[in-house]
């Protein structure tokens, strides 16, 4: 299995409080994700969970000293399965060094976005922000020529560490400021116009765009909201009738079994459907808190709404 369907799998049973089963999926395939921060964050707060202390302490430890990982530790302080652990002098002087790494690190990440042209020339544009404690090499194997087809494709990375190696949007503010950057850049470099953009997003990745939209920092006619994660929303709700006058069309998608972000989901399709502006909603049955495993045909699915002129 690969981190994402590791990360899934460990979390549909941390669901059903089948601890033991996740923490031996883990153990069985640690092998598989040396330096994965998320993955590592299930497995000591699992042993933990399970009262393997030293195992526990072992795995933190070499998250933090051995692979140089960090944890945002307003998450670490909050984690409930580290409570076996929480009081202990080895945790204290790990928690110590993970805070002032946490420190120097959290909004120093390299600007970096990923490019990729079309042999075949092609003036349309698919830039996607990417979601929660996501990096763009892993989102490009999802979002790419095989699935986004005749489109210019820009994956900018957020600059904000949530982790080690795991990016998000979280300040919106600072996101905006980033996304907005590299938007710019690539528009000019690549002449694109405002009609043959696709603006995307999943997670965290919506709220950066959806304030990018309602303050003209960000233009497109095209918008693809996949599993959005915008727990402000209704900060937002006296200023969508922007996207109305702007004449955008929105294409939402979320899982039906995503706990998260389905009742973000259907709130913005309700607002949406309030304002009476142009869009759709897809929910995908079987689908928790992951890329749909049907990618091209919800983005073809999107494209194909875009492109109705009805």
């Amino acid at each position: 299995m690969n981190s994402q369907e590791l990360i899934v799998k460990c979390y549909e049973q941390y669901k059903e409080q089948k601890y033991e089963e996740a923490y031996n999926v883990l153990i069985e395939n640690k092998a598989s994700f040396a330096k994965d921060s998320t993955l590592y964050n299930f497995l000591f707060s699992l042993a933990s969970r399970l009262n393997k202390i030293e195992d526990a302490l072992f795995y933190f430890k070499e998250a933090i000293v051995r692979y140089e990982m960090w944890y945002r530790t307003g998450s670490l302080d909050e984690d409930s399965d580290l409570d076996a652990i929480r009081d202990l002098d080895e945790y204290k002087k790990l928690y110590n060094i993970n805070k002032q790494r946490e420190h120097d690190c959290k909004y120093a990440g390299d600007k970096k976005v990923d490019i990729y042209v079309p042999e075949t020339k092609t003036k349309n544009l698919f830039f996607m922000l990417h979601g929660n404690s996501q990096f763009v090499e892993l989102v490009k194997k999802t979002f790419n020529s095989s699935t986004i087809k005749d489109h210019i494709i820009a994956l900018p990375q957020s600059r904000e560490y949530k982790a080690y190696l795991s990016y998000t949007w979280s300040d919106i503010d600072f996101g905006l400021k980033v996304a907005k950057e590299h938007y710019q850049e690539v528009i000019s470099e690549y002449d694109i116009q405002q009609e043959n953009i696709v603006l995307a997003s999943y997670t965290t990745g919506a709220q950066v765009v959806l304030k990018g939209l309602v303050e003209n920092e960000l233009s497109a006619k095209k918008i693809i909201f996949l599993s959005p994660w915008i727990p402000n929303l209704e900060e937002f709700e006296s200023h969508l009738h922007s996207l109305k006058d702007q004449n955008i069309k929105v294409y939402i998608s979320c899982g039906a079994d995503d706990p998260y972000c389905l009742p973000i989901s259907n709130h913005l399709d309700e607002l949406l459907t309030k304002f009476n502006i142009d869009h759709t909603y897809n929910i995908i049955k079987g689908l928790s808190t992951a890329f749909p495993t049907n990618t091209e045909e919800v983005i073809d699915e999107a494209l194909a709404y875009f492109n109705n002129k009805k």
